[in-house]
């Protein structure tokens, strides 16, 4: 009975002693939330996500079109994502739209450096240019996503000049724009496969 309890004490002893790390692999470090940005235009919005973009890397871009007319998903229509450097433009298009709305698009940046980013779109729900603004092309993914995580996540919401007081007021929480853009901000990541929802379910 003695020599049990002394081998079930020393089994015990031993199990205490282990290290708890070494017991399974080191965790990966999370990938940096995609960046977002907002724009609004005289007859349409955008919502955009994108992850930190990198020189000859592709990457995927989510957009969500509204039209403002009355408020509803853009549906039949097709846009391009323009990257314009100093003396040159890429063009890349959007993949035809399966759910209202929504978009993608798969970029490849050529260079690093500063750019500007443009949605173009064109057909009969909507035609517009969403002017995002300057973004960061990094020199490979490792810098992209270090510097994502250094300089902040989001990029300010972004006011067309012709958007005036009257839209804001009727884009105002409570109204049938705020709670269909709110849904989809949600609900756009279906396009990247994590949800079974679409924007067309929050009319």
């Amino acid at each position: 009975m003695k020599r049990v309890c002394a081998v079930a004490a020393a089994a015990i002893l031993a199990a205490c002693s282990r290290d708890p790390q070494a017991a399974g692999p080191a965790a990966r470090p999370q990938a940096p939330e995609p960046l977002k940005a907002t724009v609004w235009t005289a007859d349409g919005e955008l919502y955009l996500e994108y992850p930190p973009l990198a020189r000859n890397q592709k990457e995927r871009l989510a957009i969500h079109l509204t039209r403002l007319t009355d408020f509803r998903a853009v549906k039949d229509a097709a846009c391009e994502v323009r990257l314009d450097w100093d003396t040159d433009s890429d063009l890349f298009p959007c993949d035809p739209s399966t759910h209202p709305g929504i978009f993608g698009a798969n970029v490849e940046p050529k260079s690093e450096g500063n750019v500007r980013l443009s949605i173009l779109v064109h057909g009969r729900d909507l035609n517009d240019t969403f002017e995002v603004g300057r973004v960061k092309i990094a020199a490979d993914a490792a810098s992209a996503e270090k510097a994502a995580r250094i300089e902040g996540r989001n990029h300010p919401v972004l006011e067309g000049t012709a958007v005036g007081a009257g839209f804001r007021h009727a884009a105002g929480n409570g109204s049938k724009f705020a709670r269909e853009h709110a849904c989809c901000s949600r609900n756009i990541a279906s396009h990247r496969g994590r949800s079974g929802r679409h924007c067309a379910d929050c009319g």
